[in-house]
């Protein structure tokens, strides 16, 4: 549950951009992946590389805008494209096509897109950025080199992880970005780029970062020392058309020996429509289904987090054994209307709903035999649909099964009182933060979920200089204090965090009735695996059902991976985007149960 992520955790992994911070704790990040790359077949190889620009916004802040182009692993064009100074991750492309000399890039995340013409000497493209009203935005060709870093830090598998830095001249000046590409490709925005001659240097702010060297003759090598904090590593960066993306080897990549339909369907209860994938298993039908309820944070229909797209691996696993899958973006994401910045755990639940109302209406779905899987959040969200007496369905024999992935079983202060004891910070801090965030905790379930303390920002600002300090940053750089200290007032305010804030899932499992299976990894340092679990099984126990399975998963994380630690650093590092284990069990238990 990513939402559930202690400020002063992630500033223990060495997290250090609240951008960065701030994303994880929403699991937003703008990691609002879509599932399509394509291009026409008349491309050329002069659109593949990274391509960077200055993109004037409503604030008149000129902030930089990356797109990097790539062929697709299963022929034509895909593509990226990064906002390293509002994000630290970029995101995939609806789409990339080139006619001629016109570049199309769709943004499907935004709804937004690119349209510009390339110089006949490929060194930039000139064109409009295109949400609502377009703005003019000229993107250069950047050069991009990669290297091997070694990070002794890291809490990734493996300490060593590719570097890659791109620079592009727009006629006056340089400017550029880093990427850590086997960090999730988190991106960065350089800084004070001096080239004179064959001598390079610059500066990466938000990494406390700066590269010192030169341009070898014959302009295929980057050669100089990279400063990080306590590291001096001698360096040689090598030039190549363009940074390698992250290798995930679960990924589903077609053609698909099933059906795969981009659908759209009402949630009229909001006046909303929400998009997703709906993928039918070949033969003859009806077939049984399940909707994927998505964790905490905007997220799209794959749960993509971190180069992860879960919920498609865990599709593709059901779908060629015979279950159909419907999975959706949230609702105001990538393509789903809706404002997610308004909406509360029952809206979603609202949401939800409408899924299952959707898929009765399809005739290759048994109406008869429907399910829901929900992780995190989703698995909060999963029984209020599925519980009897409840607002949100009245008919809950209509729900077949329920399959709760890192579900909280206590309330959901307790279960961030569990979180904080499993900080990697000294006790002391632990002690202070803890005393921070309860007063924060107290003053919004006082405020019965309408009017906050207004002592809060005051605690705020306490409990950063305590975490931040704690994990070795500057407490007199008052920028980034602020810019911590407003991302934590936005998220605590909003209406979703404040009913999240008193929800007890207990309350709502004691109506659950369905056959359900619940797991959680052992190391999972959001959702903890012994407390919720057994939170479910007396909540479960106490209702009456009979047919429940808990499962506690050795060495796995929140997000189902074998880990080392279970940290929020390991995510991006581990290739596993979801244990093949639980793929198993899931599957094995949903077609028993599901058997006609």
């Amino acid at each position: 549950m990513s939402a559930l992520i202690s400020y002063a955790e992630l500033l223990g992994t060495g997290i250090k951009s609240p951008r960065m911070i701030k994303r994880i704790f929403l699991a937003v990040l703008f990691l609002l992946v879509c599932d399509a790359s394509s291009s026409s077949a008349q491309s050329s190889e002069r659109i593949i590389g990274s391509w960077i620009g200055k993109l004037t916004i409503r604030s008149g802040q000129a902030i930089n805008v990356e797109f990097t182009v790539r062929p697709a692993p299963h022929g034509g064009l895909s593509g990226t494209w990064a906002s390293p100074d509002q994000t630290s991750y970029p995101s995939e492309m609806a789409s990339v096509s080139e006619h001629g000399d016109t570049a199309h890039f769709e943004l499907g995340a935004l709804g937004a897109s690119f349209v510009g013409t390339m110089s006949k000497d490929g060194s930039q493209i000139t064109g409009a950025f295109i949400q609502g009203m377009p703005i003019p935005l000229t993107l250069f060709h950047a050069k991009t080199f990669i290297t091997t870093l070694h990070d002794t830090s890291s809490t990734a598998p493996s300490p060593n992880f590719r570097f890659a830095i791109k620079l592009a001249h727009d006629g006056t000046n340089w400017m550029g970005t880093v990427e850590a590409v086997d960090h999730g490709e988190e991106e960065y925005s350089i800084d004070s780029v001096l080239w004179l001659g064959d001598s390079v240097d610059f500066v990466v702010p938000h990494l406390d970062g700066r590269f010192e060297g030169f341009y070898e003759k014959g302009g295929t090598k980057l050669k100089g020392v990279w400063v990080q904090s306590d590291l001096r590593e001698l360096a040689e960066f090598s030039l190549v058309k363009f940074a390698p993306g992250l290798i995930r080897p679960q990924e589903p990549r077609p053609p698909y020996p099933y059906k795969e339909d981009t659908i759209s369907y009402p949630n009229s209860r909001a006046d909303i429509r929400l998009a997703g994938t709906l993928t039918i298993p070949e033969g003859k039908g009806p077939f049984p289904a399940v909707f994927l309820i998505t964790g905490s944070g905007a997220q799209d229909r794959d749960e993509a987090i971190m180069g992860h797209k879960p919920f498609k691996v865990i599709a593709d696993m059901l779908t060629r054994h015979g279950i159909a899958v419907l999975r959706t973006d949230d609702r105001g994401t990538a393509h789903s209307g809706g404002n997610f910045s308004t909406a509360d755990t029952r809206d979603f639940a609202s949401d939800a709903l409408a899924a299952v109302e959707y898929l009765k209406t399809r005739h290759e779905i048994d109406a008869h035999r429907i399910g829901l899987i929900g992780h995190s959040e989703g698995g909060m969200i999963a029984p209020m649909i599925a519980a009897r007496d409840t607002t949100f369905y009245s008919d809950p024999a209509d729900i077949s099964f329920l399959v709760l992935l890192a579900a909280p079983g206590v309330p959901i202060t307790e279960l961030m009182n569990a979180q904080r004891k499993m900080l990697t910070l000294d006790t002391s801090a632990i002690a202070r933060e803890h005393l921070a965030q309860a007063s924060i905790f107290d003053s919004l379930v006082a405020a019965n979920n309408a009017h906050p303390d207004p002592k809060l920002p005051h605690v705020l600002d306490s409990m950063w200089r305590v975490a931040y300090r704690t994990s070795g940053g500057d407490t007199s750089n008052h920028r980034l204090m602020m810019q911590m200290k407003s991302s934590q007032l936005a998220a605590y305010f909003s209406p979703w965090y404040r009913y999240f804030l008193s929800f007890d899932p207990q309350l709502v499992l004691r109506n659950v009735h369905c056959p359900v299976l619940a797991l959680n990894g052992t190391l999972d340092h959001q959702v903890a695996c012994e407390p919720d679990l057994a939170g479910i099984a007396m909540a479960l126990k106490e209702a009456g059902d009979k047919d429940v399975t808990i499962k506690a998963m050795p060495g796995l994380n929140h997000l189902f991976q074998h880990a080392k630690t279970g940290l929020v650093g390991e995510y991006a590092g581990l290739q596993e985007t979801f244990s093949p284990e639980v793929l198993k069990i899931m599957t094995k238990w949903i077609q028993e149960h599901t058997a006609k």
